[in-house]
């Protein structure tokens, strides 16, 4: 039989430098397999609680192992259930959003990631709003460049039928001129093209 222990204040320690390397509001929560924080970069107060609520008889299994303290059930839980079913999928779905830790205001974005050697789970976690700002601001920015480019196009589609319709509307009016009995009005030939031909013939 060969048995192995840990020592809680060293991990907690080795979660600890992981706090912030993605800025202030990322950390790391090392949790075992019933979901229980061993470590967590945050809140050192969460740790030897379980994410969701556990089965009463479970909880005495593991208080009798020493691996849950002896204290009132309804302290030993934060009440997560969106972080423990996140973590229960992780191996399909290893990021989510939820909320990990009380008194935030906000959710994380979370990422887990498995153990080697024993069935424990680290998570990453970083604000929501902050994860998010880099993709708002680039859908900003497409946002102002699509806008930029339509206008663009639109003035270039006004020029261009301005120019295709101008001749057209000056031929128009040399025809209601004649029409109206003023012989000597005269169409102006602009270009060599069909409507050019137009304006010729009129003339004659």
């Amino acid at each position: 039989v060969i048995r192995a222990s840990y020592n809680a204040g060293v991990i907690q320690q080795l979660i600890s430098q992981n706090t912030g390397l993605l800025g202030e509001t990322s950390g790391a929560i090392l949790l075992d397999l019933h979901g229980i924080r061993l470590a967590d970069s945050f809140d050192p107060g969460l740790i030897m609680k379980s994410v969701a609520p556990l089965e009463p008889d479970l909880i005495a299994d593991l208080q009798a192992q020493r691996l849950l303290p002896n204290h009132p059930i309804n302290t030993l839980s934060t009440n997560f259930e969106a972080f423990a079913a996140g973590l229960a999928n992780a191996e399909t779905t290893p990021i989510f959003d939820a909320e990990v830790h009380p008194d935030k205001g906000h959710l994380d974005t979370v990422a887990v990631a498995a153990t080697q050697s024993i069935p424990w789970q680290v998570a990453f976690t970083i604000a929501q709003p902050v994860y998010l700002a880099p993709i708002e601001a680039q859908t900003q920015s497409t946002t102002i460049i699509a806008l930029v480019i339509a206008l663009l196009v639109a003035l270039s589609a006004i020029g261009v039928s301005q120019l295709l319709t101008a001749p057209i509307t000056r031929l128009t009016t040399v025809a209601a001129q004649v029409a109206a009995g003023d012989m000597q009005a005269r169409a102006i030939i602009e270009s060599e093209d069909e409507i050019g031909a137009l304006a010729t013939t009129f003339n004659y």
